[in-house]
């Protein structure tokens, strides 16, 4: 496939040959050539460019082209979709489980809200029992005070046989 420079005996190859190898287009081939260093960059010999080795061999690793020519372009964005087409299946996965541990969690603060609602009427409830029977106990004690500034203001009433034996 490689052909001789006349000037140089050096072995050289040209766009076409190059391309054929790597499974590539002509114009891929002189979009790399256009990328090269400077100190890379091919002679032009009858308007077409002569490689070398060692530029066809910068041209085979520069980018993600395979240097045999087995495995095309094509096949590796193909594997680098099915990459990503499984990472956004898995993170949509992910998503979908945080969903709904978030689903779960705002039913977990409803229900502690009733229970606090609940608790809070439960209180409330308490605390006017309590009031009312502290009013009952008001009511007695002050009724049991009433009686017994009776019982001390009154004088103790005799029955008729006990004024029979009373010596004055």
């Amino acid at each position: 496939m490689t052909s001789r420079d006349k000037n140089n005996g050096i072995a050289t190859f040209t766009v076409r040959e190059l391309a054929e190898e790597l499974g590539i287009s002509k114009q891929a081939v002189h979009k790399k050539i256009n990328q090269l260093p400077t100190e890379l960059t091919p002679k032009k010999v009858d308007a077409a460019y002569q490689l070398t080795h060692e530029i066809a061999s910068f041209i085979r690793d520069s980018g993600k082209i395979p240097a045999t020519g087995n495995q095309p372009v094509n096949q590796l964005i193909n594997g680098e979709v099915d990459a990503l087409k499984m990472m956004i299946k898995e993170l949509q996965e992910e998503k979908e489980k945080i969903y709904g541990q978030l689903e779960k969690k705002d039913i977990q603060v409803d229900h502690l809200q009733k229970l606090i609602d609940q608790q809070q009427q439960l209180t409330l409830q308490a605390n006017r029992q309590n009031e009312r029977l502290q009013l009952q106990l008001q009511f007695f004690q002050e009724k049991d005070d009433e009686v017994e500034e009776e019982e001390t203001d009154s004088p103790e009433r005799k029955k008729w046989w006990q004024f029979w034996g009373r010596k004055n």
